[in-house]
């Protein structure tokens, strides 16, 4: 599809299809993270007798007990998280079409989340719900300023989109940290084989967020004329 599109010297118009699937992701961004905050919150009430002797409500968000089973309601917000990170392969689509080539990082990270989302499920890894709950939170951000961008109500800044995504790296940091205390600390918990694997994706594809994501700036190209002013361009 690359290849066809590089043969055309000029963006496809889209007209109002960028600016309905950021407004779709900020609903489903809301919907899951209302929908996860809530099931949490009802998931500790009623299962918190197994184990509150053991450890604290923050500490089960954290860390799954040893034998947890990847199904409940926790667990359906999960797999609804999953399902959207193929509908975020539209916007991939929409720089192409939109003759932005979309970076490394941003192929990389959407193609890894995919494999992070279903290792979740399969194992019933541990500290997805703070993982879900951040991401959400942050793309409600994130999409909120675009669609505000977009209708002209907000400025536009660079590399909002980088910083909340470092955000986001900054606190999961110190939530694994919490996460590997806890596995050793009390009896284990549950999918640290798919947490490794998440968190070796992720410390890999941050060179590419820090580096090559960056926004790039215009370039200004003088052409020949007489008036020098009349013939600057951007690139």
């Amino acid at each position: 599809m690359k290849l066809i599109l590089c043969l055309r010297k000029r963006p496809v118009p889209l007209g109002p299809i960028p600016a309905l699937y950021n407004f779709v992701l900020l609903l489903a961004s809301i919907v899951m993270f209302v929908g996860c905050l809530q099931s949490a919150i009802a998931e500790i009430a009623e299962t918190r007798w197994l184990w509150q002797r053991s450890k604290t409500s923050f500490e089960w968000i954290l860390c799954f007990p040893l034998g947890t089973r990847p199904a409940g309601r926790v667990f359906y917000w999960s797999y609804v998280f999953y399902l959207s990170k193929f509908y975020e392969f539209i916007g991939t689509f929409i720089l192409l079409l939109q003759k932005r080539n979309p970076s490394m990082g941003h192929v990389l990270r959407n193609a890894m989340v995919v494999v992070m989302c279903f290792l979740w499920l399969q194992f019933a890894q541990s500290l997805q719900i703070l993982t879900l709950l951040s991401t959400t939170g942050l793309y409600i951000i994130m999409y909120l300023y675009l669609c505000a961008c977009r209708l002209g109500y907000a400025p536009h800044l660079d590399n909002v989109m980088r910083y909340c995504q470092i955000a986001q790296y900054v606190i999961m940091l110190f939530a694994s940290i919490g996460l590997v205390g806890l596995h050793y600390k009390k009896q284990g918990c549950s999918g640290m084989g798919a947490w490794l694997f998440g968190a070796v994706m992720d410390v890999s594809l941050l060179p590419f967020i820090l580096i090559m994501d960056k926004q790039r700036k215009p370039k200004v190209v003088f052409t020949s004329g007489k008036d020098s002013s009349a013939n600057l361009k951007t690139e």
